[in-house]
């Protein structure tokens, strides 16, 4: 696995357990991680107003107060670019829009979708959730992503339902200065007490992240989880399975 953050060295070795029935495989990740990065671009409040910590929030490129994550992408591929899905550069997509972080973007290009699974530590991961996400065909971009007013994803989508989580500001790509906060806690002293003694940033040796997943269900992969059966996908005519 690599990645920022890591102790310095980008990377860690994964070891992956998984056992089946006949209506059930489970999967059991645990790597090594000498920190523990739970925030995700928090807020300070200055004269001026409310900022974000973290360094190129407009561009989509946060290595600063990021928190940890971890992904799993079942693909029938074992090519180079998580089976070829990955595309390098500062605008892969001719006719589309640039990516803004210019590193590139995931899509496949053969008309087939990748079911993908991605835990995300302050974005419900602690709480027992994994995101259900794809990768697919580029998608056609709205008003706002072709007037670079959003962020485009080309093929990286979640699974429609109901997300876990949201952002406490609205910023569009290049916004610099204060950022619009959408709600602050009633009682800043409550909030305060809630979570006094917990770490953000304390020392955690290892990462253990079980699993499951029931063929023609609609159980959660965790608790509270949302997940779709693997034998289908919301887009007409593209099916997969996990194996």
């Amino acid at each position: 696995m690599q990645g920022s953050n890591l102790g310095g060295l980008g990377e860690s070795t994964v070891e992956i357990r998984a056992v089946r029935d006949d209506t059930k495989v489970y999967f059991a990740f645990r790597w090594e991680d000498p920190s523990r990065s739970l925030r995700r671009l928090p807020l300070i409040k200055k004269e001026d107003g409310w900022h974000i910590l973290g360094n190129n929030p407009d561009t989509a490129d946060v290595t600063t107060y990021y928190e940890d994550k971890f992904a799993v992408l079942f693909s029938p591929s074992d090519g180079f670019g998580n089976g070829g899905s990955t595309h390098m550069g500062e605008k892969p997509l001719g006719d589309k829009p640039a990516p803004l972080n210019r590193r590139g973007y995931h899509y496949t290009t053969d008309g087939s979708t990748l079911d993908m699974w991605q835990w995300k530590a302050s974005r419900g991961g602690l709480l027992g959730y994994v995101d259900d996400m794809f990768i697919a065909g580029p998608t056609k971009p709205t008003e706002m992503e072709a007037a670079g007013r959003a962020r485009y994803q080309a093929g990286y989508w979640g699974d429609p339902g109901k997300v876990s989580y949201t952002y406490n500001f609205k910023i569009e790509p290049g916004h610099k200065g204060p950022a619009p906060v959408q709600r602050l806690p009633k009682d800043l002293a409550a909030n305060a007490a809630n979570t006094a003694g917990f770490s953000y940033d304390g020392q955690h040796r290892s990462r253990e992240l079980p699993l499951v997943d029931e063929a023609g269900g609609e159980r959660p992969l965790l608790a509270g989880a949302r997940r779709q059966d693997p034998a289908r996908h919301h887009h007409p005519g593209r099916h997969h399975s996990l194996r």
